[in-house]
């Protein structure tokens, strides 16, 4: 934000958000699971906007939630405190003084003590905006800027008496939860359903989509463009549809602010059959191969192609997502600008420098060195490396270019410029990709190295030294969903470690079962993760091909 005006209001600045970002770890629940990051690490990312959902305890104790599920502090493993953001937020501020945060306050869980008093001024000391108007930049520098959707209050006496008053900037997001479909179909519908409860609601100088309700993907990604694009009204609290000047005035009045939700439902409208005992919600997940994760990732690279691909314009709006990438967080600030000066940014490839991303293919079309007469089914695979174990245990690092991609460290690359090259390095251990009479392979980093520099055009990758023997297939880059540093080093997901389990020593380990989470295997009677796609047709009796 420091190369912002300080006569500019926040609510003229196009801002990256985080949805439910206190709920990174929530224990036994990870498919609830919004985010990767805690909160400081949510800003140092980039994320200036946080929806921070509040429970009490008997004691008062407050802390972070989603519905019923109380959230895990990742960095001490206890209940995460509101307390504990605020310390977060406040140590951001005092390293990045140039920078503000918004937090949006809501009750989530309250059910002991309502009259609680929620913030005073010995817990936000001087980082608060305690006005109920949006500050310009030059106000809210140093500051947390609350917004609130319920009355909270701080005590105002010197002497310490019980007196309050209200604070924060009021606003109201709107129900939206009857919005469950936002499609064709449902637009001519002429049953019970209202299309007219998918349109953002508008409240003063505010407008919301908060439709959470959606769970189908390109229904929620075509509702969030329709807002950014100004292709769908505007409704009041009765479901009014209001007057077409005043939904364009949020496309051209500087006053104005809209907050544009990207989250999404793992699952809706689910019917149980009578008798049935209902089933955790993580089990039906399961049963439809369902990810709160997997779908932000489709909405999220909707909005990178809508910035970067269409250079579309954004217009006052705030987007508000789950488990954002560099690359999407990036795409929002850099909209406030016109040229790409806070990128470290390769223009012919169209990526980031310091993201790390999947090499992502169609099987096909024939990955590989080797060439292949066989066509199948269209699959996407990605370009990743796979260790496998020998008898007497010793490994050996194959990279492949025909398996199915998934969410592992060893799948993820960063790409750098090396003259009229590229460089193209594992995430994993920073090791380089090579190539040899062999075929592909890893090693240690050389600047000089030619046998690590490839060429990539049109998605077209060959190596320097074989230039005829380009990866047969056109590959595309696809940005990856950001994860701690702990997790960089996994030779399997991180919802194996999530959920309380470790990544196999031997990955070429028989697969005993397959979950949502992805193929497990056992290692001295302890269940353990593997790492990449593998044939499960050991599990129905049949063997694998070699």
């Amino acid at each position: 934000m420091s190369k912002l005006s300080n006569d500019t209001r926040i609510n003229q600045i196009n801002i990256p958000g985080t949805h439910d970002s206190g709920i990174c770890k929530i224990p036994y629940e990870s498919f609830a699971s919004t985010q990767n990051f805690s909160i400081m690490g949510q800003l140092h990312l980039g994320i200036r906007f946080l929806d921070i959902r509040l429970q009490t305890n008997k004691a008062g104790e407050i802390s972070i939630s989603h519905a019923s599920y109380g959230a895990i502090n990742p960095v001490t493993n206890k209940k995460y405190y509101l307390s504990d953001i605020v310390s977060e937020c406040v140590a951001f501020l005092r390293e990045n003084p140039s920078e503000t945060i918004i937090m949006y306050l809501r009750e989530e869980d309250i059910h002991y003590h309502k009259d609680v008093k929620i913030i005073n001024n010995a817990l936000f000391k001087d980082y608060i905006y305690y006005n109920n108007t949006i500050p310009s930049l030059k106000e809210a520098r140093s500051n947390i800027v609350l917004l609130q959707a319920h009355k909270y209050n701080r005590r105002v006496n010197s002497k310490g008496l019980n007196e309050f008053d209200s604070f924060g900037i009021p606003i109201w997001m709107g129900k939206m939860g009857d919005c469950t479909a936002y499609n064709e179909y449902a637009r001519k519908s002429t049953s019970t359903y209202k299309i007219e409860s998918c349109y953002p609601t508008i409240w003063n100088n505010f407008r919301a989509q908060d439709a959470s309700a959606i769970a189908n993907e390109e229904d929620k990604w075509n509702l969030v463009r329709d807002v950014l694009t100004n292709n769908v009204p505007s409704r009041d609290a009765n479901y009014i549809v209001q007057p077409e000047k005043l939904t364009n005035a949020f496309y051209n009045d500087t006053s104005k602010l809209t907050l544009n939700w990207m989250n999404i439902s793992l699952l809706t409208d689910f019917k149980f059959p009578d008798g049935l005992v209902e089933l955790p919600i993580r089990v039906i997940a399961s049963l439809f191969g369902s990810s709160i994760e997997k779908k932000a990732d489709y909405i999220n690279n909707k909005l990178i192609e809508y910035t970067e691909e269409e250079k579309s314009e954004i217009f006052n709006q705030w987007l508000i997502m789950d488990f954002p990438s560099s690359d999407v967080i990036r795409s929002v600030y850099q909209s406030n600008f016109n040229t790409n000066e806070l990128k470290p940014f390769l223009n012919i490839l169209n990526i980031y420098t310091d993201t790390q991303y999947y090499i992502l293919g169609i099987f096909n079309l024939g990955l590989g060195i080797s060439k292949r007469d066989k066509k199948t089914e269209d699959q996407m695979v990605c370009l990743q490396r796979k260790s496998v174990t020998d008898k007497q245990g010793n490994q050996t690092d194959l990279v492949k270019t025909d398996y199915k991609c998934v969410n592992n460290s060893k799948n993820k690359w960063y790409v750098n410029s090396n003259g009229s090259y590229y460089n193209i390095i594992s995430a994993y251990d920073g090791k380089c990709l090579g190539y040899s009479e062999n075929g592909l392979h890893m090693e240690k980093c050389k600047s000089d190295n030619k046998y690590e520099q490839f060429s990539i055009e049109d998605g077209i990758i060959c190596p320097r030294n074989r230039v005829t023997n380009c990866l047969n297939s056109s590959f595309n880059f696809h940005p990856t969903i950001l994860e701690p540093s702990e997790y960089q080093s996994l030779s399997c997901s991180s919802r194996f470690v999530k959920s309380g389990y470790k990544c196999c020593h031997n990955q070429n380990a028989k697969v005993e079962k397959v979950d949502e989470i992805g193929n497990w295997a056992k290692e001295n009677g302890e269940w353990c993760g593997i790492g990449y796609d593998r044939c499960t047709f050991e599990l129905a009796g049949y063997h694998c091909c070699s």
